[in-house]
């Protein structure tokens, strides 16, 4: 729980890299392989984030994430702090709940 009340805090000053379906696509993949694989994860979030054409439903038409994110928007390179962030606050909060169950 107080990794989860830290990301509360820290998103009270700044948004958090983060959109649920994006970070619960990395965090399957990451804790698919041991040991983990941070680049197959990120590559699984991106493809969550921006569904193929014809597909909807990604979050990547989310007009908060785009204001939040701008101007790059919130996926980067996969050796980016941003790419290493967004894992690092979707194990958080994806690790938490599934010791809370």
């Amino acid at each position: 729980m107080d990794a989860l009340l830290a990301l509360w805090r820290r998103g009270q000053s700044e948004p958090l890299p983060f959109a649920p379906k994006a970070g619960w696509a990395y965090v399957e993949k990451f804790h698919a392989k041991q040991p983990p694989d941070h680049a197959a994860a990120w590559t699984a979030a991106q493809q969550a984030f921006t569904p193929g054409f014809g597909d909807y439903g990604g979050e990547s038409a989310d007009a908060w994430l785009a204001l939040a994110f701008r101007p790059q928007g919130l996926f980067d390179a996969v050796d980016s702090a941003r790419a290493r962030d967004f894992g690092a606050v979707a194990r958080a909060i994806f690790d938490a709940l599934e010791t809370q169950t």
